[in-house]
């Protein structure tokens, strides 16, 4: 089990000041009485960003062996939360369809989609390093990102979808595909 001790301060605490300059910059805005939206808004963030670092100290305690062990299942959750935005998310606006709207608050599947992808992708390379690079390898990897690349164009979200691919690119070099071979991937689109 890792410790509170591996967390990186080079990465933690850049992001922790951040936020709370981000937050800062909210509250300043509340001064101005013209702009009424932005008044509260700050109390929300700071609410937000509580949940997220209770979330952050969960997820550190938890071993990275679960994380393995339900990689997939957090795959099939993510493909079917983009199967179910495309169905019953909110329409209208630029946010069409990307979202479900929860009233206390909007959730975008594609953001959990993402890090599910790099689960399912790094438990697939990691049980077949002997394997790899191979056709069906291969193969398999491309598919298992073109299946939420699909479903987020469909949303249309062009620029999620690029996220996608990349990640998926990245996993195959990662895994020992080499530059040229990666190329001849990228080359044709």
């Amino acid at each position: 089990m890792r410790s509170a001790l591996s967390i990186d301060p080079f990465i933690f605490f850049p992001v922790l000041l951040l936020s709370v300059i981000g937050i800062l910059g909210i509250y300043s805005t509340g001064f101005n009485a013209e702009l009424t939206f932005y008044q509260g808004m700050y109390i929300k963030q700071i609410l937000w960003l509580c949940i997220g670092l209770v979330l952050f100290i969960i997820t550190l305690i938890i071993p990275l062996r679960v994380h393995e062990v339900f990689a997939y299942f957090y795959y099939i959750i993510a493909i079917g939360l983009l199967i179910g935005v495309l169905v019953f998310g909110s329409t209208g606006g630029a946010r069409s369809m990307r979202w479900f709207d929860l009233g206390f608050f909007n959730l975008q599947p594609s953001e959990f989609a993402k890090i599910a992808l790099v689960f399912a992708l790094a438990r697939f390379l990691s049980h077949y390093r002997r394997k790899f690079p191979n056709a069906i390898s291969i193969a398999t990897v491309i598919f298992l990102g073109m299946i939420p690349f699909g479903l987020v164009v469909k949303q249309p979200d062009l620029g999620t979808a690029l996220v996608f691919a990349i990640i998926t690119l990245f996993m195959l070099y990662w895994a020992g595909l080499s530059l040229f071979h990666l190329f001849l991937f990228v080359s044709p689109l």
